[in-house]
């Protein structure tokens, strides 16, 4: 079908769309891979499937990352054209006001709108020049972000799920977290990793935790996305693939394991919690995952971990947990003050002891010992010494 069919065809049965994203996602590469083409780059047929309907190939696990790129691209130009619109509409309401001597007052909310829409613009802007492999302003944003480039000789995926007030206007901030570990990696001329800044469904903000039942089936819900996530990552390569958890972005990973998270190794950091109703690895469907936790002493979070015996929405303190190898966090800066509201998220600063331990799992190198952890439990990895 050419890319003018499927825009009809989707258009006329929109359910197309989330069947397809339901499908699994080996089935899914299987079927991309027998559209290719003979020189490597996109067929004619995958060209026509990214531009007829870039929204569901964008969001397609299982499909080649070139296309999910290309097809995000896409996404993002089309919600620049639209906020573009709404900018353009409200400086239009602007001039009206003034034409009919509007109040000041009213001006000054038009103003305040078309601030915070032009600062969206910059972050599409931005956004359309990455590496994007999900756009999508479902919710609260979804966006997945890939640094590095995924090759043969690719042998680690780490990919950080960040936490509280993660939304389409924040997640670039978080986003350097996962670009400093590839650009350590790139320094010490080694591209064997390659990271990824997931946000694949709806985090929570302040107001959230005001409502815990939410907050739990919120967890549950974008964990789902996660596990699926990383099916449709291990059907397009081969490589080992970490999961960084930070803040309630552990308690997404948590909810993540409960339905089949198949990574192989999960590191949580500062977590919130091992997952909803979880209390110990067996509540995990694949225990036998090499879990690590790190969270400073001093960091604001440690009271609530594992709230109220571990029934909060988040379950268990990850240190509870047997079986799950606590790394050691370091100095953090200002250690010492009785709570420390750096050392939640100085944890992930390029170079310090916390941040170094982070990234010799995510490479596959032992944070106390220097060699290698042994594979994970979904098949053989290849390990060199970092």
């Amino acid at each position: 079908m050419s890319a003018t069919d499927l825009r009809a065809l989707l258009a006329a049965h929109p359910e197309l769309a989330t069947k397809l994203g339901r499908a699994d996602p080996q089935a899914v590469a299987d079927w991309w891979h027998s559209l290719d083409g003979p020189d490597g780059g996109l067929s004619d047929a995958q060209t026509a499937l990214v531009v007829g309907i870039p929204a569901v190939i964008g969001a397609l696990n299982g499909v080649g990352w070139d296309a999910r790129y290309a097809a995000s691209k896409l996404n993002i130009q089309v919600a620049k054209a639209a906020n573009e619109k709404k900018i353009a509409a409200l400086h239009q309401q602007i001039d009206d006001l003034a034409s009919f001597r509007g109040t000041t007052l009213a001006r000054a909310e038009l103003v305040h709108q078309i601030a915070g829409l032009e600062a969206r613009q910059a972050t599409y802007t931005t956004m359309e020049g990455r590496q994007v492999l999900l756009f999508d302003l479902a919710g609260n944003g979804r966006y997945v972000e890939v640094h590095g480039t995924l090759t043969a000789s690719t042998r680690n995926i780490g990919v950080i799920v960040n936490g509280t007030t993660l939304n389409m206007d924040t997640v670039l901030g978080y986003d350097k977290r996962a670009a400093n570990f590839q650009k350590e990696n790139r320094d010490h001329n080694d591209d064997s990793l390659v990271t990824v800044t997931w946000m694949g469904g709806d985090f929570p903000d302040w107001g959230t935790y005001t409502r815990t039942t939410e907050l739990s089936g919120m967890a549950n819900a974008t964990g789902r996305a996660l596990a699926e996530f990383v099916d449709g990552v291990r059907a397009v390569t081969e490589a080992r693939s970490v999961i960084v958890g930070h803040s309630a972005g552990g308690g997404i990973v948590g909810a993540a394991e409960k339905v089949g998270l198949s990574a192989d190794a999960v590191i949580q950091v500062s977590s919130a919690g091992a997952g909803p109703d979880v209390h110990s690895v067996q509540d995990y469907k694949n225990p036998q995952t090499p879990r690590y936790t790190l969270t400073a002493p001093d960091d604001p979070i440690t009271p609530f971990q594992g709230l109220f015996w571990g029934t909060g929405p988040f379950g268990a303190n990850t240190e509870d947990l047997e079986g799950v190898t606590v790394l050691d966090s370091g100095p953090t800066p200002l250690a010492g003050l009785p709570v420390n509201p750096w050392a939640h998220d100085a944890v992930f600063d390029a170079g310090t002891q916390a941040w170094k331990n982070i990234y010799y799992v995510m490479v596959g190198e032992s944070p106390q010992t220097g060699t290698w952890l042994a594979p994970g439990p979904f098949g053989e990895r290849p390990t060199q010494v970092y």
